[in-house]
């Protein structure tokens, strides 16, 4: 596998950009599409700045074999341990506000996998029940959720764990004017719902999510 096959795969898996790349090492992003694309090599200082941006051994570049990610000695370990919500997040089918607690388990990621902005001690993970959510966040995928913990929330649209009425759902939110929320799902069998002003709330956001039977944590 040549060198700029295995940036692609690499960058891709730790979730980073080319703009973020590119970014670090003080070139154009176009730059770093030329690299991917085998158009040309950086230098070997290059390299080695980007396997220690990227967090592995820069041998990794020069190895002359197929690989398995799975096999790369990363050179730190940045394991983080986030706590589990005890409820469902209802995705067409309910998950149960009673429910709605922190459990003593948790569940162990690569913290580099996540947005670069995001403060990890207010991070919880939820699993999904339901299919309204599709393919977004599928059945038994798991929701990372950057917690609320009792701090206003500025109503910016976008996908949210909140509490309606007795339920806790993961919906895409459209906040209106008179107070009320639009519940919009991403499965066009679910029609849009109205939550009334004083019926909702919201939990948190989602930030990333963990797709069930693959490796692939996504980042918003």
């Amino acid at each position: 596998m040549k060198f700029g096959e295995k940036l692609k795969i690499l960058r891709k898996e730790m979730g980073v950009t080319q703009g973020e790349l590119a970014k670090h090492l003080g070139v154009s992003r176009p730059n770093i599409t030329q690299y991917e694309k085998g158009l040309y090599d950086p230098s070997l200082e290059m390299i080695e700045e980007i396997a220690k941006f990227l967090h592995v051994k820069s041998g990794y570049f020069f190895e002359n074999k197929e690989d398995n990610l799975d096999d790369i000695v990363f050179t730190e370990d940045r394991t983080i341990s986030l706590p589990i919500i005890e409820a469902l997040a209802g995705c067409g089918s309910a998950g149960m506000l009673e429910q709605l607690r922190i459990s003593e388990d948790k569940m162990s990621i690569d913290e580099r996998l996540l947005p670069s902005d995001i403060v990890t001690d207010k991070l919880s993970m939820i699993r999904i029940v339901g299919d309204s959510m599709m393919p977004y966040l599928d059945e038994n995928d798991w929701a990372i959720i950057q917690m609320r913990n009792g701090y206003e929330v500025t109503h910016v649209n976008g996908v949210y764990l909140i509490t309606h009425g007795e339920n806790v759902h993961i919906k895409r939110c459209a906040f209106q004017a008179d107070g009320s929320c639009l519940l919009i799902s991403d499965n066009p069998l679910y029609p849009v719902e109205t939550a009334y002003a004083g019926d909702w709330d919201i939990v948190g956001k989602v930030v990333a999510r963990l797709k069930f039977g693959s490796p692939m944590l996504i980042k918003e």
